[in-house]
């Protein structure tokens, strides 16, 4: 998996996201944490956040990866909004975090 991922559009970064590799859980498999996902202002509603986190998902399906994150609405965006939007990509909650099982067979 890449540690960050650009979507450019118009020679800027439409959507930017960065990702943290771990080496191991306690299940001694390999997991990442996205630590940000951007979309820049003017590209927002068009399709980016999801293009960008559809990036990661088929990386971390490619190489069996369980993706955790936090999900912090910012810029405006609503909380549960933003909650439901990863839930519809798979991801579940946890204690405090949200997490996503790789998708087998992609």
């Amino acid at each position: 998996m890449k540690q960050v991922y650009v979507i450019p559009e118009d020679g800027f970064a439409a959507a930017i996201a960065d990702v943290v590799r771990m080496p191991i859980d306690s299940s001694r498999k390999e997991y990442c944490v996205i630590t940000r996902i951007n979309v820049m202002e003017r590209y927002r509603g068009k399709g980016y956040g999801r293009k960008i986190l559809d990036l990661i998902l088929a990386d971390a399906d490619n190489e069996g990866v369980i993706v955790y994150l936090e999900p912090v609405a910012t810029g405006g965006l609503d909380q549960e909004e933003l909650e439901q939007w990863y839930e519809r990509r798979g991801f579940t909650w946890g204690a405090w975090h949200m997490r996503r099982l790789p998708v087998k067979g992609v």
